[in-house]
């Protein structure tokens, strides 16, 4: 194996903060430590394309064609080929909207799976869900239990099943104190399928 490293617009080492491959292909995006998001091809090595400049690069489409992006506004789901942009919002679960964490993409491109919270008009109190939106509507696929909430989510690559990390009850969870990633210690996963729950 020969290594080549991978260099900046002008030629200099790059500096990265995140990186994703594109599914399916020789590609990949880096974000670099401006936050400028850059494409290459390890198959034809070059000078990298600039996509465009976020604070955080969360994420890349099933088929590799989208990237999740977020900055200072919020989520945002930029196309690689076209460098278009469009704005993501959680959608209206019984007339309110929640607040949302990170979402997923699901295969075809604009469904997404989402960890959602409401809080309780005295904001004492939050309840999260587990939502599939289709940028209309959010559809509740998961709810922990009273006193619970939702800790971590994954979703397989067809877009088929998530596991879910939940604390079941947060009044009495412990922290393994693992500075600075602490997780409680009563976390149970579960797998559900999201196109039947």
């Amino acid at each position: 194996h020969v290594v080549t490293p991978v260099a900046a617009l002008d030629g200099s080492n790059l500096g990265v903060l995140d990186w994703q491959v594109l599914p399916g292909t020789s590609q990949f995006v880096v974000q670099t430590f401006d936050q400028t998001v850059l494409l290459f091809d390890a198959a034809s090595p070059a000078l990298p394309t600039p996509i465009g400049t976020w604070t955080e690069l969360d994420g890349v489409s099933p088929d590799g064609t989208l990237l999740l992006v977020k900055d200072a506004f919020g989520n945002a789901v930029v196309s690689i080929a076209k460098g278009t942009e469009t704005r993501i919002t959680p959608s209206p679960i019984d007339g309110e909207i929640p607040y949302s964490a990170t979402p997923v993409l699901l295969p075809d491109g604009h469904t997404r799976v989402q960890s959602v919270v409401f809080l309780s008009p005295d904001l004492t109190s939050s309840h999260s869900f587990l939502v599939v939106d289709d940028g209309t509507t959010g559809h509740v696929v998961y709810t922990p239990p009273d006193g619970g909430a939702i800790d971590s989510f994954t979703v397989s690559p067809n877009g088929q099943y998530a596991a879910i990390a939940t604390v079941p009850d947060v009044g009495t969870s412990t922290s393994d104190g693992y500075y600075p990633f602490a997780k409680a210690t009563n976390i149970l996963t579960i797998v559900i399928d999201l196109a039947t729950s």
